[in-house]
């Protein structure tokens, strides 16, 4: 690399007018590197400046907007169809006996009163019209006359008496023996099947006549009858030396 030296002549050396001379010669070496200079003022960036080193400062919050009103509620819309049925559930488990009713009112129809109506006035009275001899065991006897069934609780058919009224009855039957000696009768007044009362005798050639009497508590579905042990005898015709008959006393 060459540096260009401009030479002047100085006005007072020269007599006549001076000419400016450029000399090419090659450059010297590199001088020694100067001292640092000192540290100028810090500037303050711009925006751009920012944008460029990709820090760009986030700008002042905005003030906080006020809150809109509340929107009015809106109306129920239309009822939709009935969903389809489901399937039928289990049976669920019986529940507990309820407690006992209170008791019916009297009926004041007189003989028009019955079952339907609610009577509480319940009598019977029946007799039998034939004999029984040497009857089957549990013979239960059918009392085929009847005077009285007020209440229609007697059954002529099967000789037992099953009230509709619950309460407390007073209940009475009778037996004679035939007149042919040895012969006997076992005769008992039973209840749902349980025993209640009894009647025993025994002909020694004469007619002989018993009685037997209880007072029993009945409720609808009870039944009472009387029932004779096997090769029993009895004697009656329609005179009635053999009876059955009950009578209400007091309802629940």
């Amino acid at each position: 690399m060459w540096n260009t030296y401009h030479v002047a002549a100085e006005e007072d050396s020269c007599s006549t007018p001076c000419t400016n001379i450029t000399v090419l010669a090659p450059a010297g070496p590199p001088g020694p590197k100067g001292a640092m200079g000192p540290r100028g003022l810090r500037g303050r960036w711009g925006m751009h400046h920012q944008a460029d080193r990709g820090k760009p400062r986030p700008g002042p919050a905005g003030e906080k907007g006020t809150r809109g009103a509340r929107g009015k509620k809106g109306e129920p819309g239309a009822t939709g169809p009935p969903g389809a049925r489901g399937q039928k559930g289990e049976a669920g488990e019986a529940g507990a006996k309820g407690g006992r009713g209170h008791p019916g009112r009297p009926c004041t129809g007189g003989s028009s009163c019955n079952t339907l109506s609610g009577s509480s006035f319940v009598a019977f009275s029946a007799t039998l019209r034939v004999r029984i001899l040497n009857a089957p065991e549990n013979t239960i006897v059918t009392f085929d006359i009847v005077h009285t069934n007020e209440g229609d609780a007697y059954n002529r058919t099967s000789g037992k008496f099953s009230p509709m009224v619950s309460g407390f009855y007073m209940l009475t039957y009778t037996g004679m023996t035939t007149s042919v000696a040895g012969s006997a009768y076992w005769s008992r007044l039973k209840k749902n099947g349980e025993e209640i009362v009894s009647l025993y005798d025994r002909s020694y050639g004469d007619h002989l006549s018993s009685c037997n009497s209880a007072i029993l508590r009945l409720q609808p579905g009870d039944e009472v009858w009387v029932e004779l042990d096997g090769k029993s005898s009895m004697w009656s015709d329609p005179g009635g030396y053999v009876s059955f008959s009950g009578f209400l006393i007091h309802p629940d």
